[in-house]
């Protein structure tokens, strides 16, 4: 799937980050040219069976699929996207086909509408986390700017 000089870089480069104690990982997934964000994330937490399911819905989303390109783009290794293909294909989300000789993984409508769920909930988790950060932020300011009141009282006493 992916030569040893990939594997070699991305370490030299999460090496590299680590030691510049970079939090964000923006530069770093700019340096991976062709690479998504959550790519970087695999190396960082192992994804859940969930998240694999979905990254391969994702994929499927596009375009029909090889297993080959399936498994580059979803960054997985073949033998674990073989079984998560077989759960998919048993629950009738995705379906084999043959088309030019090659056997390719199509959505169905039922694995569109899964997949749609799943970005929909993602979506609303994100909202739910923004307005939990407003809300603590909400809560944080009034004791900030009655510090800083007292501060100009103080100042303007001396």
């Amino acid at each position: 799937m992916c030569g040893f000089g990939y594997w070699v870089r991305a370490l030299l480069i999460l090496n590299f980050a680590e030691r510049c104690f970079v939090d964000d990982l923006e530069f770093i997934n700019d340096l991976f040219v062709g690479r998504r964000r959550e790519d970087l994330s695999v190396w960082c937490m192992r994804r859940s069976k969930l998240e694999l399911y979905e990254a391969v819905l994702g994929a499927l989303v596009r375009k029909p699929l090889t297993i080959d390109r399936l498994a580059f783009e979803t960054s997985m290794d073949c033998g674990a996207l073989r079984q998560r293909l077989e759960f998919l294909v048993r629950n009738e989300l995705i379906e084999e086909r043959d088309f030019s000789g090659k056997m390719v993984f199509a959505l169905t409508e039922r694995g569109v509408t899964v997949f749609k769920t799943l970005s929909f909930q993602k979506y609303f988790e994100k909202v739910a986390n923004t307005i939990r950060m407003v809300d603590e932020a909400l809560q944080v300011l009034p004791s900030l700017s009655s510090g800083v009141a007292r501060e100009k009282s103080r100042k303007t006493e001396e």
